[in-house]
C-alpha cells in the first residue's frame, strides 16, 4: 500500500519541509544559548549566572516532558509545530529589539530561554510522531535516521560558528538570526502535509491517568 505522499522515498516534498525547517531553527537554538551566554559573561562576568541562562532551555523539558506526550497524542501535530515556532520567534525577537536599543535585562532573557525550551519540548516529541504519516513505511526507519543526523549537524555547525559570529556580529544579531529562524521554520511547517491528528477514543479520564503515570515516573527517579 502506497503512502499519501505517493512516493517511494522518504525524501518527498513534506519530509523536507519538515526536516530543513527543523534544521535551520534547531542550528538558531545553538546560536542563541552561544550568543547569551556571552552576552550575560559580558555584563556580569558571572559564571553561575551564565550558566543559569543556558540550564533555562533545559529545564522546562524535566517538568513538562510527562505532559507534553500526552497532549501531542491528542491533537493536530501540525499546529503544535506551526505555533511552538511562531512563539519561540516572536520571543526571540523581542528580546532582540531589546537588545538592540539597551532595554535587555538578564532576568527577560532567562524568561526567554523558559518559553523556548517549553516550545521545544513540545516542538520535537510533535515532528517526531508526523514521521510516519509523511514518509514510506519501508522507509521510515531511513527517515527517522535521517532527521537525527539533521539535528546533531545542525548542533555541531551551531557550536562551531557560535563563538566565531559572536565575534564578528555581536550578541543581538545572533538573537535576530535565532528568532528569523524560528519563524522561517513555522512557515515551513505551515505548507506540510498529511501532519496526523489523533482522535482517540479514550475517556477524558485517560488523559488523566496518562497525567498522573507521567508524574509517578517522574517522582521515581532520584536524580530529579
Amino acid at each position: 500500500m502506497k503512502n499519501k505522499n505517493n512516493e517511494s522515498s522518504y525524501l518527498n516534498r513534506n519530509f523536507i519541509l519538515l526536516t530543513q525547517g527543523n534544521f535551520v531553527s534547531a542550528i538558531g537554538t545553538v546560536l542563541y544559548g552561544i550568543a547569551i551566554g556571552f552576552w550575560i559573561m559580558s555584563k556580569t562576568n558571572s559564571a553561575t549566572l551564565t550558566s543559569i541562562a543556558s540550564a533555562t532551555v533545559v529545564i522546562p523539558g524535566l517538568f513538562f516532558g510527562p505532559i507534553a506526550g500526552v497532549i501531542i497524542d491528542r491533537i493536530d501535530k501540525k499546529v503544535v509545530l506551526v505555533w511552538t515556532d511562531m512563539i519561540a520567534g516572536v520571543t526571540i525577537l523581542f528580546v532582540t529589539i531589546l537588545a538592540f536599543i539597551g532595554r535587555l535585562q538578564i532576568w527577560q532573557a532567562m524568561i526567554a530561554g523558559l518559553i523556548v525550551g517549553i516550545t521545544e519540548v513540545f516542538a520535537i516529541p510533535a515532528a517526531r510522531a508526523a514521521l510516519p504519516a509523511l514518509v514510506p513505511a519501508e522507509s521510515l526507519s531511513k527517515a527517522n535516521a535521517a532527521y537525527s543526523a539533521a539535528f546533531t549537524t545542525s548542533s555541531v555547525t551551531g557550536r562551531s560558528l557560535g563563538g566565531i559570529l559572536y565575534q564578528i556580529i555581536g550578541g543581538p544579531y545572533l538573537f535576530l538570526l535565532n528568532g528569523i529562524s524560528y519563524i522561517y521554520c513555522a512557515i515551513s511547517e505551515m505548507f506540510v502535509c498529511n501532519m496526523p491528528v489523533n482522535k482517540t477514543n479514550k475517556k477524558s479520564k485517560s488523559m488523566k491517568n496518562d497525567f498522573i503515570e507521567g508524574a509517578k515516573l517522574l517522582n521515581s527517579i532520584d536524580g530529579l
